[in-house]
């Protein structure tokens, strides 16, 4: 149950922030239009057209929950985790910002795949939940570091090693302190003072990734971290 709610309050946070920002571009509209106010560089139109990327960011988080909750019911099949990698980047660009302002697509993404990788059995709306998951922990860690010579990047390699292909998502913004990496993916977060979890930030939490690839998948994830340098997940996906 815990999992589950992780999961809905990241689906929640993807779709509160294009709909709050839909809802702000239509709200002025709005009070343009009828007081007839258009400034000079201010025409409407642009807004309405911001509002209809909004909509579709919103229509395409939907649309990968219901691929999500369709997908989980059929028997795992063979795919290319690199093209379930870059649709997971796409679909980050589309919907991943963070209260600082930070965007996913203004992330430079640098690719490193080893050529002619095998396929691997999986659930590939599963696997690619939990690359947008390690997307938006990367995102919001980036949007945390507040250098104006800084460069927010994610590099992203998939290689094969003897039966097992691994993916390393690594990322240059704010790192994870020893305790952060101690219960990154447990269910339920307690601090070192004994504090609850009530208002810990479900964004930050990976126990529904990692169920996904260790208890679905048979895998393994794990997290390396320095507080100046950044964090780099890695993640072990059999192949057979």
């Amino acid at each position: 149950m815990s999992s589950m709610g992780e999961l809905a309050g990241s689906l929640a946070q993807d779709i509160s922030t294009p709909v709050h920002a839909m809802l702000m571009d239509i709200e002025e509209v709005k009070s343009r239009v009828s007081g007839h106010r258009y400034e000079p560089g201010k025409d409407p139109a642009p807004m309405l057209d911001d509002a209809l990327l909004r909509g579709e960011q919103v229509s395409a988080v939907i649309s990968n929950l219901l691929a999500f909750s369709s997908g989980r019911a059929s028997d795992m099949k063979e795919a290319e985790v690199t093209e379930i990698v870059d649709h997971s980047v796409e679909l980050a660009e589309s919907v991943l910002t963070t209260s600082s302002g930070l965007q996913f697509r203004d992330v430079a993404i640098h690719k490193a795949y080893e050529p002619n990788l095998p396929l691997i059995p999986c659930h590939a709306t599963e696997l690619q939940q939990v690359f947008l998951s390690l997307f938006r922990h990367c995102v919001m860690a980036m949007g945390e570091v507040d250098r104006p010579d800084y460069s927010p990047e994610i590099t992203i390699e998939a290689n094969n090693f003897y039966d097992a292909l691994w993916v390393k998502v690594q990322h240059n913004g704010k790192g994870l302190s020893l305790a952060e990496q101690q219960v990154l993916f447990e269910p339920f977060f307690t601090d070192t003072t004994g504090a609850s979890d009530e208002n810990y930030d479900t964004s930050l939490r990976l126990s529904y990734p990692y169920f996904i690839v260790t208890e679905q998948h048979r895998g393994q994830l794990a997290v390396t971290s320095d507080i100046d340098i950044g964090t780099t997940f890695h993640i072990q996906l059999l192949l057979r």
